[in-house]
């Protein structure tokens, strides 16, 4: 009887241990099945623990820094990235390590299903060669797909400004600064700009000022304010940062041979209005915005000697009422990223809300000895409602305008234009190339008259080059003068 038992026992156990490396045996191929499918699908992509990395260092000698993110597998089965590099390959500032194994290109390498890969980035800049800003991307080729990794580093020495409220402060030429969002100068502070000082910012940062800007600039060192890309490509390119913001507590703000680049708003001076809150620009360059280069709302704006170009919404935008004086100015438009569909010059006194009208007049607006030009047939714009207990005070006197004559503006009311030259090209020396000096044959030549604005001789002896103005027997029209001599 035990014998049976034992024998019952030891068959039960042979099938156990049989069934056993059945699933044992089972486990393993289906392991191993599963290890060595790989995911071809183009829709299994990698992901990332960062879309970029940045390097905040500041490189005052040559300088390495190192910096790192992580690639995981999220989709089903292996995935096989057939390449890793960097995209600009041996004229790269970066070096990368993919899973302790360095160099720039990896091939092949196998990614298992939930698994992780570590990518290592070194950066090495030298500040007296490289660009102040140096970039590139760290490529990945998976199932026909290119996914990007991006990187950035100082290449210079430089000032790193981040979403910072300035007390007040006085800014050199030391090294330039690179600003990241947004620059408030504090209530009752002053922001002064010394000769040469150069400011760079990142796309959507702005500069908001809530007490004083003073800019320095002089002919031979200009203050200049652009975005951060300094390729040669983008010099022109507007909308790479969003602009100046004078809000409506600034006041005392006076910017000189400043140069206000590739914004979205060059200046946007909003409600500076009252005696003390003046925005004066003397010899100032305001141009490639992609709105507008000026936008003055109920503010009071006297400006100098300034070129205000290429905007693709309008140069000068006047809303709201308020006082502005320009002398001397080139506002000039052939704006070419974009259609353009309003003027160089447009003045509007309303704000329309539920079908309601609010208008604000003007108290005063001039422009003097100056130059409107631009490839639209009409870049004057007049939307101004009539309002009989305050009307609009707007004068066009001296000056080179550009209106259609089939246009509804009536050029001969000497209320509002005087002694203007109507339609007459100023034959800028190289309006493609953005040089708005004047032509030998220009008729703006000597046509300034020096009698209109002797309360401001001393904002305008010289002109944006430097070159006296009253020199000869009359001022030139527009920004810039010329030598009798060219």
């Amino acid at each position: 009887m035990s014998s049976k038992i034992e024998n019952s026992v030891r068959i039960s156990l042979r099938k156990f241990l049989f069934f056993l490396i059945l699933v044992l045996l089972f486990q393993s191929v289906y392991t191993s099945c599963k290890q060595d499918f790989f995911n071809t699908d183009s829709t299994a992509k990698l992901s990332f623990s960062t879309d970029s990395i940045k390097f905040d260092t500041v490189f005052t000698t040559i300088g390495t820094a190192t910096d790192g993110f992580k690639v995981y597998n999220k989709t089903k089965g292996t995935l096989n990235i057939s390449e890793i590099r960097l995209s600009k390959g041996q004229n790269s500032n970066f070096r990368i390590n993919v899973n302790g194994t360095p160099g720039n290109t990896h091939s092949d390498v196998e990614l298992a299903e939930g698994d992780s890969i570590y990518v290592f980035v070194e950066a090495t800049i030298n500040p007296e060669r490289d660009e102040m800003i140096e970039s590139d991307a760290v490529e990945f080729m998976t199932n026909g797909n290119l996914q990007n990794v991006y990187l950035e580093a100082f290449g210079q020495d430089i000032h790193l400004i981040r979403d910072s409220v300035l007390q007040t402060a006085r800014w050199s030429s030391d090294k330039p600064y690179v600003i990241y969002d947004t620059l408030i100068v504090d209530f009752e502070q002053t922001l002064t700009l010394s000769a040469g000082t150069h400011l760079h910012f990142h796309r959507g940062a702005q500069l908001l000022v809530l007490g004083s800007l003073i800019s320095e600039g002089s002919a031979d060192e200009p203050v200049i304010m652009e975005g951060d890309r300094l390729e040669d490509m983008y010099f022109d390119v507007p909308g790479q940062w969003e602009g100046v913001w004078l809000t409506k507590f600034s006041k005392n703000n006076f910017l000189s041979h400043t140069q206000i680049l590739n914004a979205n708003i060059g200046l946007w001076t909003d409600s500076v209005q009252n005696e003390y809150a003046k925005v004066v620009l003397q010899n100032c360059i305001i141009a490639h915005h992609s709105l507008y280069g000026v936008w003055g709302n109920m503010s009071n704006i006297e400006a100098f000697g300034t070129e205000i170009s290429d905007c693709g919404i309008s140069n000068v935008m006047l809303t709201r009422g308020g006082s502005y004086g320009f002398y001397h100015c080139t506002i000039s438009n052939y704006f070419s990223h974009a259609v353009r569909r309003s003027s160089a010059v447009y003045l509007k006194n309303y704000l329309e809300y539920n079908g309601t009208a609010y208008i604000t007049p003007f108290s005063r607006i001039l422009f003097s000895n100056s130059i409107i030009w631009g490839n639209k047939e009409t870049e004057i714009g007049i939307d101004l409602l009539a309002d009989n207990e305050a009307p609009n005070t707007y004068i066009f006197e001296n000056s080179i305008v550009k209106i259609d004559k089939k246009s509804e503006i009536n050029t001969s009311d000497e209320q509002h234009y005087k002694s203007i030259f109507l339609n007459t090209d100023p034959k800028f020396k190289a309006y493609t190339l953005y040089d708005f000096s004047l032509d030998t044959l220009s008729q703006a030549k000597d046509a300034g008259n020096s009698t209109l604005s002797p309360d401001f001789r001393f904002l305008l002896e010289y002109d944006i080059n430097g070159i006296f103005r009253f020199g000869d027997s009359a001022p030139d029209l527009g920004a810039y003068e010329r030598l009798e001599s060219e």
